[in-house]
């Protein structure tokens, strides 16, 4: 074995070296472990097919051509990797910590967001949306005002039947464009997530521990129109639980697993029940930044106990 990480307050125990990882203390028990060991091209008993992936009783396949073969069993505590002849180790380990990671969160019962997030004043802050929204440069303007990351891609989130809402950091870094990197003056310390990809991972410190959750924001960018100024606008009820459910980290995956969609669904109702859940309409442009992180302060900075907010809404 390898070495022992944390991840998305999870330790992993990897016999792949994760440089871009933080490693865990001794002593911490291992929640998920990653092995060498050959994977089949297909699942026997598969009861869907995909290009990319299958599920099967128990297990689950992902695969990427050129890449690697990952196998996903015993509940999704374990993940099995055969790399692909000549493969990069870099393009092994992004897989592997971000779709791979999230269907075996789907198979431990787990959910997680497809979200950047912050901490405000002791609490967390998330970004979600669709791609090119603005969740990672939403973030990094925060991260330069001082405030440490929680997450860049994968928010990991318990909601308990009684006690807080809480978001768990994933790693201490965001993966940005270039154009981001250069608006934000995040060039320092920057290196690439892999060959042939502009797409770079900026150090940023990290978050200590898990966080109550107080506000999760939808990003919408408006292109091609008129909009000068940086519109809130509270999600309730449904829409609230909409904005949570077509974000969660592998959606797709949850109609191959029953037990888990149903998990889904409560961990849906509590998370838009004790979380404030807002959509952020921004204008279009880099030259509107200065503005859109002064108005992204003055929102964050109105974070409150996500109880008292959730209570009176």
């Amino acid at each position: 074995m390898s070495g022992r990480y944390r991840y998305c307050g999870l330790i992993l125990a990897s016999f792949l070296e994760l440089p871009e990882l933080p490693e865990a203390a001794p002593g911490e028990p291992t929640e998920l472990e990653i092995r060498a060991a050959p994977v089949a091209q297909a699942l026997a008993d598969a009861t869907r097919r995909a290009p990319l992936f299958e599920i099967g009783p128990g297990e689950a396949l992902w695969r990427l051509e050129g890449v690697a073969r990952y196998r996903i069993a015993e509940k999704g505590r374990l993940i099995e990797v055969d790399f692909a002849p000549g493969a990069e180790e870099a393009c092994v380990r992004l897989f592997l910590l971000h779709p791979v990671f999230a269907l075996a969160a789907l198979m431990r019962g787990e959910c997680l967001l497809n979200a950047a997030a912050i901490v405000v004043d002791g609490r967390a802050v998330a970004f979600v949306g669709p791609p090119a929204t603005g969740k990672s440069t939403a973030a990094g303007l925060l991260a330069k005002s001082g405030h440490p990351l929680l997450s860049d891609h994968l928010l990991r989130i318990t909601a308990p039947p009684s006690g807080p809402v809480l978001a768990y950091p994933q790693a201490p870094w965001l993966q940005l464009w270039p154009d981001a990197i250069e608006h934000l003056h995040m060039e320092a310390g920057a290196t690439p997530v892999r060959s042939g990809l502009p797409l770079k991972r900026v150090p940023l410190p990290l978050a200590d521990g898990a966080l109550p959750l107080a506000r999760i924001a939808l990003l919408r960018e408006q292109r091609g129109n008129d909009l000068d100024l940086f519109e809130p606008v509270q999600r309730k009820g449904s829409r609230s639980f909409a904005s949570l459910a077509v974000h969660t980290a592998g959606h797709t995956w949850l109609r191959d697993f029953l037990d888990q969609r149903h998990h889904h669904f409560r961990w849906t109702l509590r998370v838009a029940h004790q979380v404030s859940v807002g959509q952020l309409e921004i204008p279009w442009g880099w030259e509107r930044l200065g503005q859109f992180e002064e108005a992204l302060m003055d929102w964050c900075t109105g974070c409150g106990d996500p109880m008292a907010e959730a209570a009176r809404r």
